[in-house]
């Protein structure tokens, strides 16, 4: 597994490397803009993503899967990268989606069906979360 707290420079440049080659959007990989809330004032932020920051990236075993694993290993280091650097008087609260697992390409096959249940799921769990604040 992988941990975006052990890449060493020599990986992310590594990293960089493959998402250029692969003309990955990096402008997509702040998806997460929390040091952008921060910068503009917010002393509370809350953060609703998803479904992938909790789940343990795996190593890719086919040709596409390197992209997506990329774009996620540099998604997550930009989250951990803003969170280090959040000011003491500013929490974040990251929203549970309720789902044990959602895979990388969550809409690959574009089965429309399986969004409104993952939209119901995710209140739910959102909903449970803010009352026991």
């Amino acid at each position: 597994m992988l941990k975006t707290t052990s890449l060493s420079t020599s990986d992310l440049s590594l990293l960089a490397a493959v998402v250029a080659v692969l003309g990955l959007p990096v402008a997509l990989v702040d998806s997460l803009p929390v040091g952008r809330a921060v910068a503009l004032g917010a002393t509370e932020v809350y953060v609703l993503h998803v479904g992938r920051i909790e789940r343990p990236l795996t190593v890719p075993r086919w040709p596409w899967e390197v992209g997506l694993v990329a774009f996620e290993i540099a998604r997550r280091h930009q989250f951990t990268a803003q969170m280090a650097d959040l000011p003491g008087q500013v929490s974040v609260h990251v929203l549970p989606t309720g789902e044990d697992s959602t895979p990388l390409a969550s809409l690959r096959y574009r089965d429309a069906r399986v969004v409104r249940p993952r939209i119901e799921t995710a209140r739910a769990a959102t909903g449970a979360y803010l009352a026991a604040r």
